[in-house]
């Protein structure tokens, strides 16, 4: 597994990305996207993607992919392997494995997908309203009425996981991780005072970041609620610059 060297970005809106022609490893091949970190082309990085109406893609006919990646779905329907994945449906594919049949429906798709070498297990995962829990995951814990919902990995080691943040919730403590940290919005607003280099500004749906270990953030909070897709690439551990001070030397790493 390849370490991820990605230079910061946060935070990059949609609108703020023109979408251009992409050659993207298989399933995806040549697409329309908007690039939001690394390098999505060489395998390790990003990117929104705009599937047309019809698209067809992966299946075990098509080989092997010489990538892994994670694909969530924004707007439009997707079907792996002939099953709706809905809105915010998962699908995670190791290096070397076969991708599900994907097939977008009658009008365009949008999926957001990031080639990232962390996925290690096959996962195809529809939307629903399971396996949501307000238990484990963050230590030391951020504010009650956080809600996640784990999908790739295990809290303590690389993971990926879904998390809702309540309208109106806040955290004034400015906070930084031993670990890269990477986050889609999905709905609603978060707004960071820290980000696009302390001018500070709010991630809407469709916005993107992606942290090294070791980068300072927040003050942070949402007016609207939000509900975002957040992956690390080791132990995700919140430490906080009043009680534990600046990060090691050599931040961002």
């Amino acid at each position: 597994m390849s370490p991820i060297t990605r230079d910061l970005v946060e935070f990059v809106s949609p609108q703020d990305v023109e979408a251009r022609p992409l050659s993207l490893p298989a399933p995806f091949g040549a697409v329309s996207g908007r690039p939001l970190a690394g390098d999505a082309e060489a395998g390790d990085g990003a990117v929104l993607v705009d599937l047309p109406a019809g698209w067809r893609g992966g299946g075990d006919s098509a080989g092997s992919v010489p990538f892994a990646f994670e694909l969530i779905v924004l707007d439009g329907e997707l079907a792996a392997d002939g099953a709706d994945l809905g809105r915010h449906g998962y699908v995670g594919v190791p290096e070397g494995a076969h991708s599900p049949r994907l097939a977008a429906g009658d009008q365009p798709v949008r999926v957001w997908v990031d080639l990232i070498a962390d996925v290690t297990e096959p996962l195809v995962v529809p939307a629903s309203e399971d396996g949501w829990t307000s238990e484990g995951g963050l230590v030391p814990g951020p504010p009650s009425g956080l809600t996640r919902k784990p999908i790739r990995g295990a809290f303590g080691v690389p993971c990926g996981f879904f998390i809702r943040i309540p309208a109106g919730w806040h955290e004034e403590r400015v906070e930084w991780h031993d670990c890269a940290e990477a986050a889609l919005c999905l709905d609603g607003d978060l707004w960071n005072v820290r980000a696009n280099g302390g001018a500070g500004g709010t991630m809407r749906r469709g916005s993107y970041f992606w942290r090294p270990k070791h980068v300072l953030h927040s003050p942070m909070g949402s007016d609207t609620g939000c509900e975002l897709y957040i992956s690390v690439d080791g132990d995700l551990v919140n430490h906080y610059l009043h009680a534990d001070g600046q990060p090691p030397a050599g931040a961002g790493d």
